[in-house]
């Protein structure tokens, strides 16, 4: 629990004292903080190593403290010149915003709940293949102190020269929380899930609702729905779990409140919140450049169609303004993700339905689950027919008909056309979907409202007999009607809880964390020196070894290429092969680890085939064995018998005679 709320301080306090300092206040402020946050970070990790710089805690105040200094400069310009800091927004009273927590409450909790339900209690690794690259990449961060765009190409591409760009503000997050966490990885990753799913979600919404204006019975209705889909969030940890996608698509709401408020308000200094927060999504994931894109587009058609002049005369030079500022800050990101291109759309996802079933699933919220959820379909229904009769936000219902015409396109349309609009996101029917929960949280809250306006006038008599003032009977009436809609809602669905965890658990098995697995990586541990490697296989659980430990290993990642996939070939071959012995001296390998079972990237099977490389290493020569239980097994590799490779690469002038005898490991038998 004090790791969780740590997680939470971290993500929330430096965007928290940004935008304090100019001049967002309640429930705006705290809501997007996490956009700050992370602006902060995609601006400050470039600046580390290019400074000479280790990216650790100390560094991340830092540069938060140098930003802070920014912005209050700019407020005191701002305060200097007569501009109002504060934005123009309708007040909600003390009652609505005590209603509207205690929603945000029970949303966090369900959400809470359920991720303690999936991940079996936070300590156990997503068995995938994304959740095992991010966790490398937290573990590279924390360890080697290099935040640079270009650091995690050591996990991806190892091999390719000046490294392999990946947006990874997301893991420059979370990596100074390892030290704190004393090295339990699977603690931060999941705390960082829970707290996407149960903090920043249900706030986001509530501060999107409040920078556009809206009811506080919006707010309260959208936070206290927004932690039960099941296509966002919780289908995501189970397909990844895909951590920074999650994380920018969580933000998006937040960031959306903020440049309509910044456009509709007038107020310039709002300007620098939304440059940073753009900055920062681009620096969580390549694709939110996009989403941003078409939700924001929306809002400006909206405009557009509403006062052509204002827009030409007002909206535009500010938006110019904005792009460039965007453009600068982002620009390692923006550069990075052009590069890597071609490799997005060399990775694309087949078309796996009909159009007609692809927009049943997605209106009736049934992608990869047994029934529909019918009662959250039914809110959004209700509230995307009344917000298109409401002229100033039935933008929200054109943004929800978007993502919903993507999702079918990705899901259903097996055409070029429909490829090419879905590029951005891989053709992947699940990041699509996420996305149109977004819009759905909040229309299925306007929904809730809209019911509770209906029901409210058939309860006012009998709070009228109760001698209530007017007023107060029709306030009562709709904190009486919206909690009959609420409870009505929680007891027939338990809001998709149980299931929604039962989704994750396959997912987020033990056996990766089984304690003889553990003993054989803390032998492991003992054994191996800096700067030595360890050989492993792609097809078993040793992957995870450097994720959970900090060993370096030949292979840490699914994607295996060059020298490296040669070595599951041959490795064997260590004292006959030449071309063997050479990449083993090479890559500096001192041991080689075997899992007994498979671990692919979508689960852990009983048993494993290994690649002819890796067979019959028990009666392999050349190889000492260390250790042994009834899963893992080790073995050091005697260099004095490693076969003649002169003239090879990586073996000219690095002969070097066997390493010192170290001590017998103890065995787990």
């Amino acid at each position: 629990m004090l790791f969780v709320l740590a997680t939470v301080a971290l993500v929330y306090l430096p965007g928290l004292v940004l935008n304090l300092i100019l001049g967002l206040r309640g429930w705006l402020l705290v809501g997007s903080a996490p956009v700050g946050t992370l602006g902060i970070v995609a601006l400050g990790a470039p600046l580390a190593p290019a400074l000479g710089m280790r990216w650790a805690l100390p560094f991340l105040l830092g540069w938060s403290a140098f930003c802070w200094a920014v912005a209050g400069v700019v407020a005191a310009i701002a305060h200097r010149r007569g501009y109002s800091l504060g934005a123009p927004l309708p007040t909600w009273s003390r009652l609505s915003s005590l209603v509207i927590l205690a929603c945000a409450s029970v949303a966090g909790f369900i959400g809470a709940y359920t991720i303690a339900g999936g991940t079996h209690g936070l300590r156990t690794m997503p068995q995938s293949f994304d959740g095992l690259f991010h966790a490398a990449a937290v573990r590279r961060i924390a360890q080697a102190g290099d935040s640079g765009v270009m650091a995690l190409g050591w996990i991806g591409k190892p091999d390719k020269p000046g490294g392999s760009f990946y947006p990874n503000a997301y893991h420059n997050l979370m990596a100074p929380l390892l030290p704190v966490s004393d090295g339990q990885i699977a603690l931060v990753l999941n705390a960082s899930i829970l707290v996407i799913s149960a903090v920043i979600l249900p706030l986001g919404a509530v501060a999107a609702i409040r920078a556009f204006g809206g009811a506080a019975g919006w707010a309260a209705g959208a936070a206290l729905v927004s932690t039960s889909f099941t296509a966002f969030p919780y289908l995501l940890w189970i397909w990844g779990a895909l951590l920074p996608y999650a994380l920018g698509v969580a933000l998006v709401l937040p960031m959306t409140g903020l440049f309509v408020l910044w456009l509709s308000s007038g107020r310039d200094q709002l300007g620098l919140l939304v440059a940073v927060g753009a900055i920062g999504l681009n620096g969580v994931h390549s694709a939110m450049a996009f989403v941003m894109v078409l939700v924001c587009g929306c809002y400006l058609v909206h405009r557009l169609i509403g006062d052509p002049r204002s827009w030409i005369r007002r909206d535009l030079p500010r938006l110019v303004v904005l792009g460039v500022l965007v453009v600068l800050g982002a620009l390692p990101y923006l550069l990075g993700a052009l590069g890597e291109a071609g490799a997005v759309s060399g990775a694309l996802w087949p078309t796996v339905t009909t159009p007609s079933r692809a927009l049943g699933d997605a209106l009736l919220l049934s992608t990869e689950t047994r029934w529909p959820q019918w009662l959250l379909a039914g809110f959004v229904l209700v509230g995307g027919i009344s917000l298109l009769r409401n002229r100033d936000h039935r933008w929200l219902a054109a943004v929800y008909g978007v993502f919903v015409f993507l999702f079918v396109a990705a899901a259903g349309v097996d055409r070029h056309w429909a490829k090419m609009l879905v590029i951005p996101w891989y053709t992947d029917r699940s990041r699509l979907m996420s996305l149109v929960v977004l819009p759905a949280i909040l229309l299925a809250g306007w929904g809730i409202r809209v019911l509770a306006h209906w029901l409210a006038p058939y309860l006012r008599p009998g709070l009228l007999k109760l001698r209530l003032r007017p007023q107060w009977a029709v306030a009562t009436s709709l904190i009486v009607a919206g909690s009959l809609l609420s409870v009505g809602y929680l007891g027939n669905t338990e809001a998709y809880a149980l299931p929604n965890a039962e989704l994750m658990r396959p997912a987020y098995g033990n056996a990766i964390m089984s304690p003889q697995r553990q003993q054989a990586r803390a032998a492991l541990t003992s054994m191996v020196r800096p700067g030595e490697r360890v050989m492993n296989d792609v097809v078993d659980g040793t992957m995870w070894i450097y994720p959970l430990t900090g060993v370096e290993l030949v292979i840490a990642n699914y994607y295996v290429q060059g020298d490296r996939m040669e070595l599951l070939q041959d490795f064997n071959q260590l004292t006959v092969n030449p071309k063997s012995s050479a990449k083993i001296r090479h890559y500096n390998v001192r041991y080689v680890i075997q899992d007994r079972d498979e671990f692919t990237h979508i689960g852990h099977n009983v048993g494993v085939t290994y690649p002819p490389g890796m067979r019959e290493l028990d009666r392999t020569p050349g190889l000492i064995q260390r250790f042994h239980n009834d899963e893992m097994t080790i073995w050091e590799i005697d260099w004095t018998k490693l076969a003649p490779c002169q003239g090879l690469p990586g073996c000219d002038g690095q002969q070097q005679p066997g390493t010192p005898a170290r001590p017998q490991a103890e065995s787990g038998r």
